[in-house]
């Protein structure tokens, strides 16, 4: 079943009883981003000369270096204009300059409205298929939708997760509710709301802030760096990847060590006894010599 008939079947049987109207004060400022360090403003108006009503096109760049940050805006002449080039060029991509989706929303006066986690949602095991446009279309039953993003390696391959960013919380609340446990090609979705690694950080006490994972029951055949790095980056940064040896020869078990205490915490409660081919998954705190003296193990 393609993804649009599936997307499809969950919005019919999902009906929302009170529809939401939503009313914009004018904006003629359109905000872009996930955008190559190679394009360029000419790039951009070359794909957008089509827009009735674009009056101009700015990419912020560092002050120093003046390389791209990868994000932009978009001037149209009226509103009317810029919903248009919303909803015909959000998403765009090609093979060729646009290789990653654009990501496009109204320009927002209060900045910390983006940058903040309030009405944003964190969307984990995603069909490796699925497009941000697939995913966009997916939570619109729910309400105004502010931007949406499938994380991409630099390969363009999908990690299989993605935000959503709704402009009221109460949505994003409810899209947490609905579609957390949806089978969607046999891939059961996991949501949460978005909490930023700061505000994670700032909340874990001091002394549970681990970042180090031990991982054991690893098919030493199959599994090398990369494999683990796949396999566990979804969870955030990764500063390291040891995997012990003995006479040239992976031992079976492995460690990952994570930027944020709270990502090492989610892979552990995520992974630990999860199937990965036919072995089933050991993950937890890596401890030290002290620690495995002191407690009992029966994993």
């Amino acid at each position: 079943m393609k993804n649009s008939e599936i997307i499809k079947n969950f919005k019919l049987s999902y009906k929302n009883e009170n529809p939401k109207i939503f009313h914009r004060k004018k904006n003629i400022s359109l905000y872009i981003s996930d955008l190559s360090q190679l394009i360029d403003e000419e790039n951009i108006l070359n794909a957008f000369s089509k827009m009735s009503g674009l009056l101009s096109v700015r990419i912020c760049r560092d002050v120093i270096s003046k390389k791209s940050l990868c994000y932009g805006y978009i001037n149209f002449k009226d509103e009317e204009c810029a919903k248009r080039a919303i909803k015909k060029m959000n998403f765009f991509s090609d093979k060729t300059i646009f290789t990653k989706p654009l990501r496009i929303m109204w320009k927002e006066k209060d900045k910390t409205l983006r940058i903040s986690s309030k009405g944003n949602i964190f969307i984990n095991y995603l069909p490796i298929d699925f497009k941000t446009i697939d995913l966009y279309k997916l939570c619109t039953s729910f309400g105004e939708i502010l931007s949406c993003k499938i994380s991409f390696d630099e390969s363009g391959r999908s990690k299989k997760f993605g935000f959503v960013h709704f402009s009221s919380s109460n949505d994003a609340k409810e899209a947490v509710i609905k579609l957390n446990g949806v089978n969607i090609q046999g891939k059961v979705l996991y949501t949460s709301p978005y909490i930023n690694k700061e505000t994670r950080d700032l909340r874990q006490p001091k002394k549970l802030n681990y970042t180090n994972v031990y991982i054991k029951n690893l098919d030493i055949e199959k599994f090398n760096e990369t494999d683990i790095k796949n396999m566990f980056e979804v969870f955030g940064e990764i500063t390291s990847i040891m995997i012990p040896e003995e006479n040239q020869k992976p031992k079976g078990f492995a460690f990952v060590n994570f930027a944020s205490h709270l990502d090492a915490e989610d892979a552990i409660f995520k992974m630990n006894k999860k199937r990965v081919g036919d072995s089933i998954l050991y993950v937890s705190k890596a401890e030290t010599k002290l620690e495995r003296k002191s407690i009992p193990h029966t994993a």
